[in-house]
């Protein structure tokens, strides 16, 4: 059972295109919150331009206190509802969320899919920020091409990571 003073990841899910609003909202509130945004090519029919989108669009991650806090984040404008199963929210473990920060923050393009990709091996992954995480082969090259799931939210990453990072899975 949370306590008063337990800090935990939630997933808000947003009205459509409020995502930024939110967290600013957020932030003037001094709440913690994490918008995971890429960058992508837009054409126009004049020009192209790299935008930052929301890499999952109508989320917005919280770090709060659910029993004390959850009021303030359902009433800012934008906010539909916290992402739950049986009306209980989902807490996301902290390193689903540190692990999808390393991954922005190292560049390498992020494909997102709500269905998985083409199943394969399964395999584990021991080193890197995937550490202890099992994820399932798509295609080898040079590197091995994975997905990983974030179980809170049904979500597939599709990444390429060095197969020095994977071994088979331990029956």
């Amino acid at each position: 059972m949370e306590t008063t003073n337990d800090l935990r990841w939630y997933a808000i899910y947003t009205k459509s295109r409020f995502e930024r609003k939110v967290a600013t909202a957020l932030d003037e509130l001094n709440i913690e919150n994490f918008l995971p945004l890429k960058q992508t090519l837009k054409q126009w029919s004049d020009r192209k331009k790299w935008v930052e989108e929301p890499l999952f669009r109508s989320y917005v991650f919280v770090r709060i206190n659910y029993l004390r806090t959850n009021w303030q984040v359902r009433q800012l404008m934008g906010v539909a509802y916290f992402v739950s199963s049986k009306g209980i929210p989902i807490p996301i473990p902290g390193n689903q969320i540190e692990a999808l920060k390393y991954l922005l923050a190292s560049e390498q393009p992020v494909e997102i899919s709500m269905q998985p990709f083409v199943k394969g091996e399964v395999i584990q992954i021991f080193e890197g920020p995937f550490v202890g995480m099992e994820a399932e082969i798509i295609e080898v090259s040079k590197k091995a091409t994975i997905q990983v799931k974030l179980s809170a939210l049904d979500t597939f990453f599709k990444l390429e990571i060095p197969k020095s990072y994977i071994r088979k899975r331990m029956a």
